[in-house]
């Protein structure tokens, strides 16, 4: 049986890319926010508590269990059934699969971190016991940096760092709280440099995918000629590298990492 696999990161933190690369992998089928999971998330929600839509009754708990098994089965037949290469959500990285060849199937997004989606990772955890998880962390003042640059973000330097501490802390608390054979974590920083190589051979070895050098040529030929995933994408001469001193004053780098402090530091930034 398939493994089912969720990326999970602040946005802005490579989340997209690294998604991709694992798609190059002929045995990796991500979906890029199809957010399908969140569907069952709000379902097992509503069915926790007893309401007026659903009060008490003998055979209430079997029901729920029923549906919640009913959403799990529906979202394992809908990935062998109808996902390949070409509609993953994000740019074509890999081959077309041949039935049977699948061993990660699952989604990226963002959100299923996020604070404000009540138990939504616990919820995943609960229903798939099977699920590996995958967090992509990146220097939240470059991810401050670019939501202060993107319109679809608050332009509010305050609300910019929850943004990022919501989704990050959310997931690194998650984490710890799984066994270490079912979470890996990623430094998005690592993940687009020349030193990534140690990293996509854990990762393959986690998986239990072929040894094979896809993913490791995907990444080589990226930083050579890097491809746009969601605008804006970092320049050619700039992947890698800290870019926040040239959009972000001293006070607000300063006011980012004490506000991270934290986590900068669990994660090696600070």
């Amino acid at each position: 049986m398939s493994t089912p696999l969720f990326v999970i990161g602040a946005p802005r933190s490579g989340t997209t890319f690294f998604t991709t690369s694992m798609n190059a992998h002929p045995q990796v089928f991500l979906t890029n926010e199809l957010r399908a999971w969140n569907v069952m998330i709000l379902v097992a929600n509503r069915l926790a508590n007893q309401s007026e839509v659903l009060p008490g009754h003998p055979l209430r708990d079997a029901y729920r269990d029923s549906v919640e098994q009913a959403l799990v089965d529906n979202l394992r037949t809908f990935y062998r059934d109808n996902v390949d290469k070409t509609n993953l959500g994000c740019p074509t990285a890999g081959h077309q699969h041949y039935f049977g060849r699948i061993k990660v199937f699952g989604d990226k997004n963002p959100g299923y971190a996020d604070a404000n989606n009540a138990n939504g990772l616990q919820t995943m955890d609960r229903l798939m016991p099977d699920a590996k998880f995958i967090h992509v962390h990146r220097d939240p003042r470059s991810c401050v940096a670019s939501y202060l640059n993107i319109n679809v973000y608050p332009d509010d330097l305050g609300t910019a760092i929850d943004i990022w501490l919501r989704h990050a802390r959310t997931a690194a608390e998650f984490i710890d709280t799984l066994d270490p054979n079912r979470v890996r974590t990623v430094r998005y920083e690592t993940w687009v440099s020349e030193d990534v190589e140690s990293v996509v051979e854990d990762l393959k070895r986690f998986l239990e995918i072929d040894d094979v050098p896809a993913i490791s040529k995907f990444l080589a030929q990226e930083r050579v000629q890097r491809t746009p995933y969601r605008s804006p994408s970092t320049p050619q001469d700039k992947l890698g590298a800290t870019r926040y001193e040239e959009t972000l004053s001293p006070d607000q780098v300063k006011h980012i990492e004490i506000r991270c402090s934290d986590l900068m530091k669990q994660f090696g930034y600070l």
